[in-house]
């Protein structure tokens, strides 16, 4: 009787409970429209409706998704982006949506990169590294083993093979050879296959800047063409222009051309007082602006026999090239002269090189300017304005003395030969192994005589010989080395602006 009494009073409780959970699937209301998603292993974007009719929210969702909205109000879109799966694994997950005691599950997966057919990805595949070497990096992306093969002995690879993506580092040295280099290196993964090219340009491919020390030039640019524009402080007498070059002469200082200059004529000279550094009885003097009556002032001076050493700047061999063009250009914007065809007797655009290095030793000896005083009167005349719209300067400071150069081609190393070049210079022997080096190599003397006519030296020791003997003689062959100019309006220090264009 008692268990009757109660089984009446449970069974009123089990069916309001029963009513209850039916109202809740009445009252609420959740739907998706996809069960399963599937993303590319680079990562993406998929796009859910949700359906509903209440509050629902999103839970479960891991780190390499975002999910947005992750709650809501209703219906609307809930947008999924999965991040790039950088593993070697698939990765899936189970997204829950939540509305009341209503849920719904959305399977996520996202494909890995072994799921792929073997490929291999270089972020770059051509690797350019400068003649003073480098190090670079460079991501590769495998799904496979893979190796590297085809090093050259002058490029460092590390890994050269692995399991998976990895970053390669490269690294290669200074190139210190005339030619430039290249390499083809071959990366294999199963049956998918790359090419990895790594190029290093060589001495030869290099534009430099084409000074002798002895000279200053103030700038020097290069424009595409192998065109150089420079400002030189002071500027070679060369064959080309030693007849206009005295003092007071006037000239243009955008010349244009170091070997055709242009001077201004149809002036008359007034008297302009000229001095000099050199070390004799008069130092001082008055003539009008012309190439005799300076002439006549240096013969003096020299005549005197002046005491004193000057200034000697010797440059032991700090100027190489590895063309013969290279050579042509150094000639003509220091000196206004072909030394490609002292050198060999052929220009550059008969015959190359034959030698691997070329280098130019070099020495200025300035024993003493002359120069003079400000042109405030210089001519008689007002300078006409086309002129002056031309850039009008004046020829304010010659130095005297004497420069020479040693031109060797060799495919011994240049350190080597300079070490030789200063033995000899010390009056040492040199040994057997060195005298085979000489002897190799092309080597000229080249020398200026007092009226600038070129002279040139060939031969191995003897040409060093000449070379060294030049410097130590400071007797001899006394001329115009280089000059300064003023500007004709302000007199102020003017640089001698003019281009060189490399011909083909």
């Amino acid at each position: 009787m008692r268990t009757k009494i109660i089984q009446l009073l449970i069974l009123p409780i089990l069916f309001m409970i029963g009513v209850a959970s039916c109202d809740d699937e009445e009252k609420y209301s959740l739907q998706l429209d996809k069960d399963i998603i599937t993303i590319d292993l680079e990562g993406g974007g998929e796009t859910i409706n949700v359906l509903s009719n209440g509050f629902w929210e999103i839970s479960e969702i891991p780190g390499w998704m975002a999910v947005s909205p992750i709650s809501g109000e209703g219906s609307m879109e809930v947008f999924i982006t999965v991040h790039p799966n950088d593993g070697n694994e698939r990765r899936t997950t189970s997204l829950v949506f939540t509305c009341g005691d209503i849920s719904r599950t959305l399977e996520v997966e996202q494909l890995s990169i072994n799921e792929l057919a073997p490929f291999i990805k270089l972020e770059q595949e051509a690797v350019y590294i400068n003649i003073l070497g480098s190090k670079q990096k460079i991501q590769l992306t495998t799904n496979r083993p893979w190796q590297i093969t085809g090093v050259p002995s002058w490029v460092m690879i590390d890994p050269t093979y692995g399991e998976q993506s990895a970053e390669l580092v490269i690294e290669v040295k200074e190139n210190k050879l005339p030619e430039g280099r290249s390499a083809s290196l071959t990366i294999t993964a199963d049956n998918a296959r790359k090419t990895l090219e790594i190029t290093q340009p060589g001495l030869k491919d290099v534009v430099r800047i084409p000074t002798l020390p002895m000279f200053s030039f103030e700038k020097v640019s290069y424009r595409i063409g192998e065109e150089y524009e420079i400002e030189a402080a002071n500027l070679f007498v060369n064959p080309s222009i030693k007849n206009d070059i005295y003092l007071g002469n006037l000239l243009s200082h955008n010349a244009g051309s170091n070997i055709d200059i242009p001077f201004f004529t149809g002036y008359t000279f007034n008297p302009i007082d000229v001095y000099t550094t050199a070390r004799i009885e008069n130092v001082t003097t008055t003539f009008s602006p012309s190439r005799e009556a300076q002439d006549a002032f240096v013969e003096s001076i020299i005549d005197q026999n002046p005491r004193q050493s000057g200034t000697l700047n010797i440059d032991g061999g700090g100027i190489e090239y590895y063309t013969r063009k290279q050579l042509h250009t150094i000639g003509m914007i220091n000196l206004g002269v072909k030394l490609d065809e002292l050198a060999s007797g052929y220009s550059f655009s008969q015959q190359e090189m034959t030698k691997s290095y070329g280098m130019i030793f070099s020495f200025k000896h300035i024993l003493f300017r002359v120069g003079m005083d400000y042109g405030i009167n210089l001519i008689k005349e007002k300078i006409r304005d086309n002129d002056l719209a031309k850039g009008v300067s004046y020829v304010s400071s010659i130095s005297y003395g004497r420069i020479g150069l040693l031109i060797v081609e060799s495919n011994v190393e240049p350190h080597t030969i300079k070490e030789i070049v200063s033995k000899v210079s010390r009056g040492e022997v040199p040994t057997n192994e060195e005298m085979e080096y000489i002897q190799s190599a092309d080597i000229t003397h080249v020398y200026f005589s007092n009226d600038h006519d070129i002279g040139t030296k060939k031969g191995g020791l003897e040409a060093i010989t000449s070379y060294i003997e030049t410097i130590k003689n400071t007797k001899e062959n006394i001329y115009m080395v280089d000059f300064q100019i003023n500007n004709f309006v302000d007199h102020s220090n003017n640089p001698i602006n003019f281009s060189f264009k490399v011909p083909e």
